[in-house]
């Protein structure tokens, strides 16, 4: 008989035992992404900008009245790029941060503000003739662990005083005028908006904070605020969010149509100003926090949204080297996971990018479209409107996503795994003879299909020898495996990007022995 897969596109379930997963449900898989219903061996990171003479530890669009901006900065020095030109920004003085001071801050009001914690906070007119700056009345004595700019404020966390630490405070500027640094953060200024609170119930140091529509939330490691300009002798409100959910690290939330989605020191989740609820719990959770390396955790990971693709990446370090090696991409229109390897990022940001193409153009490649396996195929255009993801390498590298068929020059290795495959019979023995595969991309691509089979659910697939599925030549690949649990497993290293529509196993029901 043959045993119909039409939706191969639930992506990946790591948490369960194989065999209670839906058909259709992957247990292990590696650079496939799930896009428009399906799975699809992941598009490669194309090189967006030339290699930066710094080792990028953060990256952020800005765009000015004299048009699209990346700004990138290291451990002691900024640039700034706008696809054609890279000019040094950084501050007359070096910066004086580790690898592990990591920078917070971005676009706001006109002017690009950040800091790392150790050095005053800095900020940026936009004019490339011009440096950073230590941001213009700020309080001398003050230091900050993070800054963000909500509605015509900057807000301050974790403020060092004269050298005494109050990991708890807030502090707001006065209201600025567009365009403009705040005038003042004079919290004894009756005639001035600044402020300061401490959040005492925070239950640990604040970490960051991000706007979620007319509010910005405050995150510590195990609770949730929320900010509200409410006007008055007070100016803003702060309210606790119900639960313990907090923040892991700096750059650990993004926002997207659903709300932000926050990797904790434990979940990844999901809220829209109320109570969070875990999208990873029963998937990938597990496996994610059993591979993140504690050490460099909270140096290295970062979360970031490919809005093109309707995908956050949740971006974590698997070694020492305080690099995200790996990303855990929770497509948010599908509500599915998939994991995918990165070469050592750094950062992560979302904007529209300054070229309208990278890579190939029609006058320089050679042969037909859907033999080309550098290119992206059935990818979109690199538009300059829409809104890409960027990231940020150790190599170093500036890299774009999803505009490549490899990652950075090197070769993607893929894999989609599913073994426990009872067929709702348990206790019956099934022979399986083959799979039909429905399978686009370049033609000329191999695929390495096997087919496996345990007897056990806790026992490991005995695997066919490998098989090659070339597209658009392929329909079925005939193989053999007999056992109770059946397994498939497709792979392939470089060449075009390919995508499953859909598939069918040839079957033989059998005894239960």
């Amino acid at each position: 008989m043959k045993v119909k897969v039409d939706n191969v596109a639930l992506g990946v379930i790591r948490d369960a035992m194989p065999e209670e997963l839906p058909l259709g449900a992957w247990s292990n898989v590696l650079n496939m992404s799930i896009r428009d219903g399906f799975l699809t061996r992941s598009p490669g990171l194309g090189q967006l900008f030339t290699a930066p003479s710094i080792e990028p530890r953060f990256i952020a669009p800005f765009r000015t009245a004299a048009g699209l901006l990346w700004v990138h900065v290291g451990i002691a020095a900024a640039y700034v790029d706008n696809g054609s030109t890279r000019t040094d920004i950084s501050r007359t003085a070096a910066y004086t941060g580790a690898a592990t001071d990591r920078w917070v801050g971005g676009a706001w009001n006109g002017l690009f503000v950040m800091t790392n914690g150790v050095d005053k906070p800095q900020y940026w007119d936009g004019n490339t003739a011009n440096n950073f700056v230590d941001l213009t009345n700020w309080t001398a004595t003050k230091l900050c662990k993070a800054i963000r700019g909500f509605r015509g404020y900057l807000v301050a966390l974790d403020i060092t005083t004269s050298g005494t630490r109050y990991p708890f405070r807030v502090l707001w500027s006065a209201l600025s005028d567009p365009g403009s640094v705040p005038p003042s953060w004079d919290t004894t200024d009756p005639s001035r908006e600044a402020g300061e609170v401490d959040i005492v119930d925070a239950g640990g140091p604040l970490v960051d904070a991000l706007p979620l529509g007319d509010q910005l939330i405050i995150y510590s490691p195990s609770s949730m605020h929320a900010m509200r300009e409410i006007g008055g002798p007070l100016v803003m409100g702060i309210q606790q969010i119900p639960g313990r959910t907090g923040m892991l690290a700096k750059n650990c939330a993004v926002d997207t149509p659903l709300g932000h989605v926050v990797l904790t020191a434990g979940d990844v989740v999901l809220h829209q100003g109320g109570p969070a609820r875990s999208i990873a719990s029963g998937r990938v959770r597990n496996a994610v926090f059993d591979e993140l390396d504690n050490q460099s955790a909270e140096n290295a990971c970062f979360v970031a949204s490919n809005p093109a693709a309707n995908e956050v990446w949740v971006c974590y370090p698997t070694d020492s080297s305080n690099a995200a090696k790996r990303a855990a991409v929770w497509n948010w229109a599908s509500d599915s996971w998939t994991i995918r390897q990165l070469p050592a990022a750094t950062a992560g940001a979302t904007g529209q990018t300054p070229l309208p193409q990278i890579g190939d153009t029609w006058a320089t490649v050679s042969g037909t479209w859907s033999s080309d396996a550098a290119a992206v195929w059935g990818g979109k255009a690199i538009a300059p409107n829409d809104q890409h993801l960027v990231l940020s390498h150790t190599a170093p590298h500036i890299s774009l996503a999803d505009s490549a068929g490899d990652d950075l020059g090197s070769d993607i290795v893929a894999t989609a795994e599913r073994i426990g495959m009872h067929l709702g019979e348990p206790d019956r023995v099934k022979l399986c003879r083959g799979v039909w595969l429905r399978i686009d991309g370049p033609s000329g691509t191999e695929i390495s299909v096997q087919i496996g089979a345990a007897m056990k659910p806790d026992d490991s697939p005995t695997w066919s020898t490998a098989q090659t599925y070339t597209v658009g030549t392929s329909v079925k690949v005939d193989s053999f495996a007999s056992g109770r649990y059946l397994a498939l497993r497709l792979s392939s290293t470089g060449g075009g990007v390919w995508r499953l529509r859909g598939l069918e196993l040839d079957v033989v029901m059998q005894g239960t022995y």
